[in-house]
């Protein structure tokens, strides 16, 4: 082959690596592509790891901004911070999906959660330390729900919405209900409950008017006041729930 033949063979095989799919194989086997920049860092790592397969991307400084995965139990997005630290996941599996925020210390303090199974979705507000749900709020099927806990996790208020109708629920350190407030198709109902979570009140207003009640610590009523189209009307009762004295008789 002479001198001109062979520049005539390199200037063809450089003119099919310019034209594009016809220069192009078909397929490429690999365990790991790594795509550098101009400078030769590292910025896309394709790769299979004994998990599954995963895509990282990365910033000029060698940071993890980007990470797809998938595994056994499903797949995850995560985002992360110019530390590279994961800041933001965002989840899906066979009954579950969700998104998942941690602040710089990595510690989760926002997560929203949707239950295949339970046919509902759930969002929790955490505190500092990542651990304890400080806010959850719920929606499901049958209703919604607000639940405000104290530093030690422990529900202390609670918002429901059901069919039944609203209701506020209030408790105290120990876990035991000591207020309740609920709407109905009967009326609306102010619940006073002791440290033990037994009844000791009741405001009520109904179609028949307003009413009082207050029952002593083994659940019997002993005072009731209430209001009617008729007037009022007060009945005292001993401990067996007898009447001691009534107005009107």
């Amino acid at each position: 082959m002479t001198t001109e033949e062979r520049l005539e063979k390199v200037e063809h095989e450089l003119r099919l690596l310019t034209q594009g799919s016809k220069a192009v194989p078909d397929e490429i086997r690999a365990r790991t592509f790594i795509v550098e920049d101009a400078n030769g860092k590292p910025r896309a790592v394709l790769t299979v790891t004994k998990d599954g397969p995963a895509l990282g991307l990365y910033d000029e400084n060698g940071k993890l901004r980007a990470r797809l995965g998938v595994d056994k139990d499903g797949s995850g997005l995560g985002f992360g911070d110019d530390n590279g630290q994961i800041r933001a996941l965002l989840y899906a599996s066979k009954t579950r999906a969700g998104l998942c925020l941690s602040d710089d210390n990595g510690n989760d303090r926002a997560a929203l959660d949707v239950d295949m199974d339970k046919d509902g979705s759930s969002l929790y507000l955490l505190d500092k330390n990542g651990k304890t749900h400080r806010a959850v709020l719920s929606a499901y099927k049958n209703g919604v729900g607000l639940g405000l806990c104290d530093d030690n996790g422990n529900p202390r208020v609670g918002l429901i919405a059901d069919k039944d109708g609203p209701g506020l629920y209030l408790r105290d350190d120990n876990g035991k209900l000591r207020g309740g407030l609920t709407v109905n198709k009967d009326g609306a109902r102010l619940d006073l409950f002791d440290d033990n979570g037994n009844l000791r009140g009741g405001l009520t207003m109904n179609k028949y008017g307003p009413g009082l009640i207050l029952v002593d610590e083994n659940g019997v009523p002993r005072a009731q006041l209430s209001v009617t189209k008729d007037g009022p009307a007060l009945g005292l009762y001993d401990k067996n729930g007898k009447v001691l004295w009534m107005a009107p008789r």
